[in-house]
C-alpha cells in the first residue's frame, strides 16, 4: 500500500516569530489598563488574601484531624 502525500491539501504556514504576533499582547494590555499601578496592586492584594485563606483552611483541617485522633485515643484507652 502506497500513501500519496500530494493528495492532502497544504496547510498554511504561519511565521511565529513575526514582530506583530510577538509583541501584540503588550499593546492590548496597555489598552485595557492592565499595566496600571492600581490594577497591579489590587491583583497583588488578592493573591495575599488567597494565601491567607489557604492557610486558614490548612489550619482548620489539621485541627480537625487532631480532634479526631484525640477522640479515637479516648475511645480506645478509655480516659
Amino acid at each position: 500500500m502506497v500513501m500519496v502525500r500530494h493528495c492532502l491539501p497544504e496547510q498554511p504556514r504561519f511565521n511565529r516569530t513575526s514582530v506583530s504576533t510577538r509583541y501584540s499582547h503588550f499593546h492590548t494590555s496597555s489598552l485595557w489598563g492592565f499595566n496600571d499601578a492600581e490594577t497591579k496592586r489590587k491583583r497583588r492584594l488578592a493573591k495575599y488574601r488567597s494565601f491567607a485563606v489557604k492557610g486558614k483552611v490548612k489550619a482548620s483541617i489539621s485541627r480537625g484531624f487532631r480532634w479526631i485522633k484525640k477522640k479515637y485515643k479516648q475511645l480506645v484507652h478509655r480516659y
